[in-house]
């Protein structure tokens, strides 16, 4: 079996991962390691430090380090959950029938991300919909684990 992860600081680190990042985890230490695509791309193409400023060449040593180690595995899984889809579901899953009316109407076409926050702190659901959205995270967190043999704390 794989190294402890703290459920809680993967959760967060699925919730910071985006379309530019990776996220790895040590099999060993269940250290998790959330890398942008231009470290990434920096390290794979060998790229000289000294081209980066300081604060940038730390992150590129640590995709490195990742990179070339067997110690790191990518979790796919950062990528699995669909905000839109979330926002969707969330909007179903509110008991005022109007209010989940809006919220779905307010997911239709260009700014649906800036309409749905707007509507949810309009209807004072922002707790509730952080909630909602962290145990997708969470979900799908403890599933990646359990495929990957990783014990969740």
């Amino acid at each position: 079996m794989s190294a402890a992860i703290k459920l809680d600081d993967l959760v967060e680190a699925l919730e910071l991962c985006d379309d530019i990042s990776e996220l790895f985890v040590n099999r060993n230490s269940g250290e998790l390691v959330l890398l942008g695509e231009e470290e990434i791309m920096a390290a794979e193409g060998g790229d000289d430090l000294e081209d980066f400023p300081e604060w940038q060449r730390e992150s590129i040593a640590q995709a490195n380090e990742v990179l070339d180690s067997d110690d790191y595995i990518e979790m796919d899984a950062a990528h699995e959950v669909d905000n839109y889809e979330l926002m969707r579901d969330f909007g179903n899953a509110v008991d005022d029938r109007a209010i989940s009316g809006q919220l779905s109407a307010a997911i239709r076409g260009r700014g649906a991300f800036r309409r749905f926050s707007e509507c949810v702190e309009e209807h004072e659901l922002l707790e509730q919909w952080y909630a909602f959205k962290r145990a997708a995270y969470r979900e799908v967190a403890e599933a990646w684990c359990a495929e990957h043999g990783f014990s969740c704390r």
